[in-house]
């Protein structure tokens, strides 16, 4: 049994203010980049073996109307690929560099999507597998057109792939010139931004909504202001900001994975920049540096929740991760090949670079996302059925970067029934935690008992906490 704490749907009849975080990235490792390969290469997709080991699959190329390519590598360790080989090369063509590449172990098959220019938009091209060697284009390719994809998942909670794509919606309230698709001049701006487009298919040929985005057709330049052209996708499939945003702030780019039954979205926010075209930070076009990278949160990949808005995916660094993670020696393990990072000169963005060193980043495998409070603070978890085996609490008493956190901290928890009643014996003064703990497994004991007495009831625990930060509880 395993209780994560993630979002506000964990937690239950709550006081207090409680908080969530997310992990931090961190580097891990640094490898020499392969000469034989572009410096589009980027890691997509990880597939987890019997013996713990994983099948890694990379994209490269596609740019100045060259092949693109599919590598196919394994890793013990998860940093360090090897046996490499080629299982696919594309014919030339208008390709960009974007790709994704994505398995679904329901269905046994591996969908590739992969963006070729066209003078109105981007084209999506699917290609298909069931072993990982040989691929076949869809027969309707182009499956759908869009702007720039960055992200596919198998959602096994609705039995679908599910794309994320770089969407154009109307937006009166963009006040900066900025360079947008292309071939606009930087005294002109749009009444358009940035957001998410979300298409659904259960199996990679066929998309749902198939609308094109023709967002760049029919454009008028009127009192300086480039005017959305049209017609785009209907707006019930596209996540904008909201109130709590900037009002600048535009998402530019997010790729997700599954993980502990949730999805994750690791989104690269944008907002341009009111300093002049060629100020640092800013390319001589009037592309403007990005803002941050934010953890998002969906039970099914559809819905999403925002609950990390205060933190920075990757440390020091402004850029968004590009394939599910694989879980080592306790960490989640992602490959980059480029990530662009905030310098006194301003951020580094755009395509990676030649030279750029092949990066790992990882984080606790364990401890992704966790509930703490500055203060006093209580909360139920979900009713669950009681193991015959101790209950255990993943836990950092006290929690990071709370002042005095030795003497402040504790947590306490005790057990009530399906009626809200505390069960006997198992009040939170007998079961008291205090600082310092920092551990995946402290057991809870209500003074010699751990719950397994119960075994089979259906019961929750009620958490009275302070300064601490608690991410699961485990059986």
């Amino acid at each position: 049994m395993k209780l994560p704490f993630m979002d506000r749907e964990d937690v239950f009849n709550t006081w207090g203010q409680l908080r969530f975080r997310a992990a931090v990235l961190e580097q891990v490792a640094e490898l020499e980049p392969d000469p034989t390969v572009s410096p589009d290469f980027t890691v997509r997709c990880c597939v987890p073996q019997v013996d713990g080991s994983y099948v890694v699959y990379a994209c490269d190329g596609g740019r100045d109307h060259k092949p693109w390519q599919i590598y196919r590598y394994r890793t013990d360790d998860g940093i360090h690929l090897e046996a490499k080989e080629r299982v696919y090369r594309s014919e030339p063509g208008r390709w960009s560099q974007t790709t994704t590449l994505n398995y679904s172990p329901d269905k046994d098959l591996f969908l590739c999507l992969k963006n070729m220019k066209v003078d109105d938009g981007g084209s999506t091209y699917a290609y298909l597998s069931r072993d990982g060697e040989r691929w076949d284009p869809c027969p309707a390719n182009p499956v759908y057109v869009e702007g720039d994809r960055w992200g596919c998942v198998w959602s096994s909670a609705v039995q679908r792939f599910i794309t994320y794509n770089k969407g154009i919606q109307r937006y009166a309230g963009k006040l900066t010139p900025e360079l947008l698709y292309g071939g606009v001049g930087l005294s002109e701006r749009w009444d358009a931004r940035r957001v998410v487009t979300i298409r659904t298919s259960p199996d990679g040929c066929r998309w749902e909504p198939d609308d094109p985005d023709w967002s760049r057709r029919g454009t008028q330049v009127i009192d300086g202001i480039k005017r959305f052209g049209g017609p785009a996708v209907p707006p019930e499939y596209q996540i904008t900001p909201d109130d709590q945003d900037p009002p600048d702030l535009e998402f530019y780019a997010g790729a997700v994975f599954e993980y502990e039954e949730r999805y994750f979205m690791n989104m690269m926010n944008y907002a341009p920049s009111l300093l002049p075209a060629g100020s640092p930070g800013v390319a001589p076009g009037g592309h403007g540096p990005h803002v941050d990278s934010e953890w998002w949160i969906s039970r099914d990949g559809l819905r999403w929740e925002r609950p990390f808005r205060d933190t920075n995916t990757i440390k020091d660094r402004v850029s968004f991760i590009q394939h599910n993670p694989m879980a080592v020696d306790g960490q989640l393990l992602f490959h980059q090949r480029d990530l662009g990072h905030v310098t006194s000169e301003g951020t580094v963005f755009g395509a990676a670079m030649d030279g750029a060193a092949h990066e790992v980043w990882g984080a606790p495998q364990d401890r992704l996302t966790g509930v703490t409070s500055r203060s006093n603070a209580v909360f139920e978890t979900t009713l669950f059925a009681m193991p015959g085996s101790p209950l255990q609490l993943n836990a950092k008493i006290p929690g990071d970067g709370y002042p005095g956190g030795g003497i402040q901290s504790f947590v306490m928890a005790e057990l009530i029934d399906d009626c809200d009643r505390i069960i006997p014996g198992y009040e939170r003064h007998r079961c008291r935690l205090l600082p310092p703990q920092d551990s995946l497994a402290i057991e809870l004991d209500w003074q010699g008992r751990s719950g397994a007495e119960l075994a089979g009831r259906s019961v929750r625990i009620r958490f009275f906490m302070r300064a601490a930060d608690l991410f699961a509880v485990t059986a």
